[in-house]
């Protein structure tokens, strides 16, 4: 392993940087569960908005979504498109 100095939080620290795949398949595994999960809500959002019945507004929807989307990572890995079609919303994620 090789190292080298390093300024951290304004302090100088000798640094080792290591890779473990064990530890990197499990941060994948971690990041593609709530990539999924996140995928799932959107959806089923989707669907909720298209009932005739759904009364949410725009700031309501919004709101739900960025908490979905407050997860490490996941606000850079998905984007969704909110459209309003005949009245109703319609969210897509992209």
């Amino acid at each position: 392993m090789r190292g080298r100095k390093m300024l951290v939080h304004g302090r100088e620290y000798f640094c080792v940087v290591k890779y473990s795949a064990s530890f990197a398949g499990e941060q994948l595994q971690s990041v593609t569960t709530s990539v999924s999960k996140v995928l799932q809500y959107l959806r089923r959002l989707s669907v909720d908005l298209s009932k005739p019945k759904a009364r949410w507004t725009e700031t309501q929807i919004r709101n739900k979504i960025q908490r979905w989307l407050s997860a490490q990572f996941m606000a850079d890995l998905i984007h969704y498109q909110l459209e309003l079609k005949d009245g109703i919303g319609i969210c897509n994620s992209i």
